[in-house]
């Protein structure tokens, strides 16, 4: 499908002719033309052209239907007819028109939901159980829309205590009561302490607040006496403090406690700071040095308890003892379980981290962080007591698709809860709930459930992660959560839409190309009066002045003359013969050098200016050479933003005649735009001279779609915030591009279209003879946003009607490029660091091959929230009025300064001095407080409020947001938008990142590998008929988008062993694979420093889901190990397998190992402990669980194993530290390694 608002025809005597208050929609396919059929494509109302005002809110949305739409079954063209200019439409609510962004909506008769969220009450506290769950009544979707959300406010928190206490304690095994010096940590029971030996007696889950302060005071060795007068400077480097922060969520994942960092002093008494200093600074009787005594505590505030962990600063000198597991890590292991409470564990099985000699000498490789036995100590302390549920209740009265959503850490003042959602279903024939679908994490800590659902009754359960295997039949049946605050529970149901527009077949048209039918098509443009638009055209025989009758000749010229606002459009021509359809004499816009190194008549390069957009019209040839096309800003200092290019092609050439074109042989023309070589002479010769060299791959650069410094920059408009995606390419031909050129000064090598943040659309084009990946897209701009997050409804809440995954890559042909694929960009394109993914991601254009040659991680972020978030200054910010071109109303003014992120705000400074106008005009501030560097704030927002005749601050309303760095800013706005949040204690989430890939997508990777880090998530679920692939690159039993040869070599060349590395899912993170493959992996991919071999699939203190999947032709992880590092630079050894697990119960049903060196999989000894595990079932869709109940520790059962080295799972040798259990009893235990039970 193509759309075309309002088309430019050539008339017959040469002048451009556009069809305003028109628009063009060219189907695929033959539409179902049936005139006694009320659906079918002449029906006006299957075509909504909705004025977005410039907002994501669809509260102010505007819907115009076309008057009239005609079809051409020859063209498979509808045309849609409006009472007038697209740009010059009436606004029905006022005078005047309808400006900004339109959207223009195909596929069914749902209309835009207007009305707000439907908030429920909840007057009592939700029940934990059936019977007693909280009714929120029909929430079927009724109106026109379709579409219906509800949402209510809640919290998890103990109503009632939890009267039994964990194990542990003096009295446990192993225990011994040691140094009876040492004060208690806070007013609870410890397990080794000596001042206070009983359980923990709190109810729910306890807060820490930590910082990391720039000084600490401690004795002076100078001065007699014992003081603490002198300063200490805090020598913590930022890795260390990363380190300390992987430590304390460590002990959250495990334990009943949370942890915030404050950024300046504490508000409440369980407290402690980090520094790394001079040990005596603590301890009078400690002594710096290398070895020895490494940490050292005191206590600050002279309540007895310690509060100051020093690191000494003599100890930690070599460059591994920073890296995760290192001396430093360990060493923060020790200090921080000694500040909570615990005591000394040295006489436990080592490794314990409780323990003095775990920091410098551990005796174990297979090290765990805490230990088991740190865990049972641990819970002792902080039981994980979360045990609150809150159930809700609803019916659905039509076939529905439902979203269910948790807003914890994404409130606007972030929440600690880390949200588990579980939903069921009422059997009609018994009357019992069955449940159908869970999920814990989706969105960092905040969990997602959609699907489609029958009519029927349902139930919701909410609770705090950990808290998962409650049963609602039973009262009080919930434990084990580890975190709780408050939450906001949004509910949307979407009616299936019955009627729908269909293809002559009867099929309904497949919208949103998901390869389903059904779904609608969206495509935003911008209307474009006559008045501001600068037409180009290659026919034009003289320079005009870019208007239709007298348009520019040459591209520069109009670029030149643009101003923020303004459409370019670059027409298409006949050329010679004045005949669109003989392509080859056709006259070619030309950007670039010529191989002799002249100037291109169209310019030496296409740099959009601010505000500009360029439209590229069917059948326009343009020839490039050492240049590129560049939407967006490419540096700080040159603002380009909200630029965007659209290039309009066609699936068919209508020719100069208005009819569709067809060759000398009768063959239909596609109406494609083709960018190619200038040395490409098969096709716009019409300017052409002289002899060229060939066409090669390379010989021009790219279509460059940059956001990432623009959207750094909250001063520049981002569209994509206001829910438009300008961004376009459709029926495109690009030919030999993919080369290297100069950008700001930089060599720089680029795809022919590079995405860095820009989600734009690539449907229905044809990309050829490329030198490097035909698309290429940096990590985060494949961000999943549904814009219900509180970024977007802090000011006025909506019902959402769309969201974004990605670029929409769709319907393209790709072949003959060296990589026929979309290329995750992970190094940086000058080769400089590292780009992570650092939010929510998903793949979900499963027609183009993901490909991947560096290592991708999927970043989590360790230490909890931030609080309080540390208000800005306003005591030196200066403001004066001035009879400008502003619009501030007569008046005395006060502002407040705020710090912001995407996902939160700070507290509001102080308010400035007044300030008086005494006519209209604007307000000037100087002097404005930058954030802080190195923090999670990048802008800042600014508030303005008029003083009442007491000379007292009314509301604060939003006047401006203002970047990160700018000391001064002139106000001009009339009147303020959103209010200032009201102004309680707030936190700041460190949101984790979150990788999902849905069924179908093919994953090729060549000596890379995938880290799933701290708190991160991997959710990857294909279907029996559509898995997810995780293959080499050179796998050609896999393709997409008209080849299975992504990488263009030679035929004879085929997946091996090791040819990539794996998957690798660290501590605290999570991964959910099922209806995978995972093939050709176990090889070796790059670590700092060098380079190591992993498993196709680790598992280390994390949490894993592998079913139902095949695992084939992998390497064991062991080929390569650099003895210089055998922790491969913190990640830990491995060991010969398959899948490797270390410290972690994972769930491994259903799978396939064929064909794999080593033993189909590896478990420590330790990691088949005694607590109960079953399965959890899907992270997305429905449950599919297996049902499986009494297993102890990880859950292996129903894999079949063949042409294994090993076809069994082999237990490693060590020492036995907690209650194993082997009840796997469907595959053979392994052992080669002595296992030593000892007597403790």
């Amino acid at each position: 499908m193509a759309v075309v608002p309002e088309p430019v025809r050539r008339l017959t005597n040469g002048v451009l002719n556009p069809e305003v208050g028109v628009i063009e929609v060219h189907f695929s396919e033959r539409m179902n033309d049936n005139p006694g059929d009320s659906y079918n494509v002449r029906n006006p109302n299957f075509y909504q052209l909705i004025f977005t005002r410039d907002t994501a809110s669809t509260r102010d949305d505007v819907t115009v239907y076309p008057t009239s739409v005609s079809y051409d079954p020859a063209s498979n063209i509808a045309r849609l007819t409006y009472p007038g200019p697209l740009a010059r439409l009436q606004n029905p609510s006022g005078g005047g028109f309808l400006t900004g962004a339109a959207r223009l909506r195909i596929g069914n008769l749902q209309t835009v939901p207007t009305g707000v969220p439907t908030s429920v009450p909840v007057l009592s506290e939700p029940g934990d159980s059936f019977g007693q769950s909280y009714a929120l009544g029909n929430l079927t979707a009724i109106d026109s829309s379709g579409i219906r959300a509800t949402r209510l406010e809640s919290e998890i928190r103990n109503t009632t205590n939890y009267g039994l206490q964990f194990p542990g304690g003096p009295d446990a095994a192993g225990v011994r009561q040691i140094r009876p010096e040492d004060p208690s940590r806070v007013d609870r029971p410890v397990p080794l302490d000596y001042f206070r030996q009983g359980p923990d007696d709190f109810n729910g889950i306890t807060t820490f607040q930590y910082n990391f302060p720039s000084t600490f005071r401690g004795d002076d060795p100078n001065v007699a006496g014992i003081d603490t007068l002198k300063t200490y400077f805090n020598l913590i480097t930022d890795q260390q403090k990363q380190r300390v922060r992987e430590v304390l969520s460590l002990f959250s994942q495990y334990l009943g406690i949370q942890f915030v960092e404050v950024a300046g002093g504490p508000t409440q008494d369980a407290f402690f700071s980090i520094v790394v200093g001079d040990l005596y600074g603590a301890n009078p009787l400690a002594i710096s040095g290398p070895g020895g005594l490494a940490v050292a505590t005191r206590d600050q505030t002279g309540n007895g308890v310690p509060d100051l962990v020093v690191m000494d600063f003599q100890d930690f000198q070599q460059s591994t003892d920073d890296q995760f597991g290192g001396a430093y890590f360990r060493g923060a292991m020790l200090a921080i379980g000694q500040v909570i409470g615990y005591g000394y564990a040295d006489g436990l099985p080592q490794p314990v981290t409780q323990s003095t000699q775990s920091v410098f000498n551990p005796t174990s490789t297979e090290l765990s962080f805490p230990s088991v036995a740190d865990i049972v100590n641990g819970q002792f302390l902080y039981r994980p007591d979360s045990t609150d549920i809150d159930l809700y209740r609803f019916e659905l009265g039509l076939p529905s698709k439902v979203s269910i959503q948790t807003f914890a850490e994404r409130l606007a003042n972030a929440s600690l809860l880390d949200t588990q959602l579980r939903l069921y279903r009422e059997d009609a024939a018994t009357g019992a709930f069955v449940e159908i679908a869970q999920n814990d994490d989706y969105f960092s800590n905040d969990s997602l459930i959609e699907l489609e659902l029958p009519a029927g009754r349902y139930v919701i359960g909410v609770s705090a992660s950990g808290n998962n295997r409650y049963d609602p039949n039973i009262v009080g049946s919930g434990l084990g959560g580890r975190s709780e605050g408050s939450y906001e529970l949004r509910v949307t149901t979407e009616k299936l839409p019955s009627a729908t527009l269909k293809d002559a077949s009867g099929v309904a048209l497949d919208g949103d190309a998901d390869g389903t039918p059904g779904g609608a098509y969206d495509f935003w443009f911008v209307p474009a009066d006559q008045s501001n638009t600068l037409y180009v055209d290659k026919r034009a025989t003289s320079q005009g002045n870019g208007t239709v009758a007298t348009p520019f000749r040459n591209l520069n010229s109009a670029v030149a003359a643009a101003t923020p606002g303004t459409t370019i459009r670059m027409v298409a021509n006949g050329g010679v013969d004045g005949r669109l359809e003989t392509s080859l004499d056709n006259f070619s816009y030309q950007i670039g050098f010529s191989s002799t190194g002249s100037d291109l008549p169209d310019g030496t390069s296409l740099d959009l200016p601010r505000g500009v957009r360029l439209v590229i019209d069917a059948g326009v040839v343009i020839k490039m050479r050492q240049a590129r096309i560049g939407v967006g800003s490419s540096t700080p200092s040159v603002n380009r933003s909200d630029s965007a290019i659209q290039l309009l092609g066609t699936p068919l050439l209508i020719g100069s005649d208005g009819l569709v074109a067809r060759d000398e042989l009768g063959e239909l023309i596609p109406g494609s735009v083709v960018i190619t070589s200038i040395n490409d002479r098969t096709i716009g010769n019409g300017s052409a001279t002289g002899i060229v060299p060939a066409p090669r791959p390379g010989d021009w650069g790219g279509i460059d779609l940059r956001s990432d410094i623009d959207f750094a920059d909250s001063a520049r408009r981002n569209r994509e915030n206001e829910g438009v995606f300008l961004n376009h390419i459709q029926f495109a031909d690009l030919r030999y591009g993919g080369g290297q050129v100069r950008v700001d000064g930089q060599s720089v090598v680029m795809a022919p279209v590079e995405m860095a943040l820009t989600r734009a659309t690539i449907s229905n084009s044809v990309i050829t003879h490329s030198a490097g990946a035909a698309l290429a897209a940096t990590p985060d701009t494949f961000r999943e946003t549904r814009f219900d997050e509180a970024t977007f409804q802090q000011s006025s809440p909506f019902t959402p009607a769309y969201s974004r995954i990605g670029p929409d890559v769709h319907g393209n042909r790709i072949v003959d490029n060296s990589i026929n694929g979309m290329f995750i960009r992970v190094s940086t394109r000058t080769g400089g660091t590292l780009q992570p993914l650092t939010t929510a991601a998903r793949f979900d254009d499963s027609d183009i091959v993901h490909v991947l040659t560096e290592n991708l991680v999927v970043q989590g972020t360790p230490g909890g929230g931030i609080a309080p978030a540390q208000a800005p200054s306003a005591l030196g910010v200066r403001v004066s009025a001035a009879a400008g071109a502003g619009d501030v109303p007569v008046g005395s003014y006060v502002y407040r300064i705020a710090f912001s992120s995407a996902t939160s705000e700070s507290e509001a400074s102080t308010t400035t001095l007044p300030v008086l106008l005494n006519q209209v005009g604007e307000i000037r501030l100087s002097d404005l407080p930058t954030t802080p560097a190195g923090g999670v704030f990048t802008v800042r927002k600014l508030y303005r409020a008029a003083l009442d005749a007491n000379g007292s601050p009314g509301v604060f309303s939003l006047v401006a947001p203002l970047n990160a760095s700018s000391t001064s800013y002139t106000d001009r706005a009339a009147s303020g938008t959103q209010l200032l949040p009201p102004q309680t204690l707030r936190l700041t989430a460190r949101p984790d990142a979150r990788l999902a890939i849905d069924p179908g997508t093919v994953v090729k990777l060549g000596g890379a590998r995938i880290d799933v880090t701290f708190g991160a998530d991997l959710i990857a679920e294909g279907t029996v008929n559509n898995p997810v692939v995780f293959t080499s690159l050179e796998d050609r039993r896999y393709g997409a988008a008209g080849t299975f040869d992504t990488n263009s070599v030679s035929a004879s060349t085929e997946i091996a062993p090791g040819d990539w590395a794996g998957i690798y899912v660290g501590h605290t993170a999570s991964a959910s694979l099922d209806h995978v493959v995972l093939a050709g992996g176990g090889g070796a991919s790059r670590v700092p420093g060098g380079f190591a071999s992993f498993n196709v699939l680790e598992v280390h203190q994390g949490d894993m889901r592998l079913a139902n999947s095949r695992l084939e032709m992998n390497a064991d992880g062991r080929d390569f190990i650099d003895g210089n590092q055998l922790d491969r630079a913190g990640r830990g050894e491995n060991a010969s397998g398959t899948v490797f697990v270390r410290g972690a119960q994972p769930i491994i049903i259903g799978n396939d190992f064929t064909d794999g060196a080593g033993a189909a999989i590896s478990f420590d000894v330790n990691s088949l402990v005694w607590t109960e595990k079953a399965d959890s079932g899907r992270a997305t869709g429905g449950l599919d669980a297996m049902s499986a109940n009494g297993n102890s520790g990880p859950l292996v059962v129903g894999n079949r194993l063949d042409r294994n080295e090993l076809n069994g799972m082999e237990i490693r040798g060590g020492q036995v530290a907690t209650e194993v259990v082997w009840d796997d009893v469907d595959i053979v235990h392994i052992v080669r390694d002595s296992i030593e039970v000892p007597n403790q």
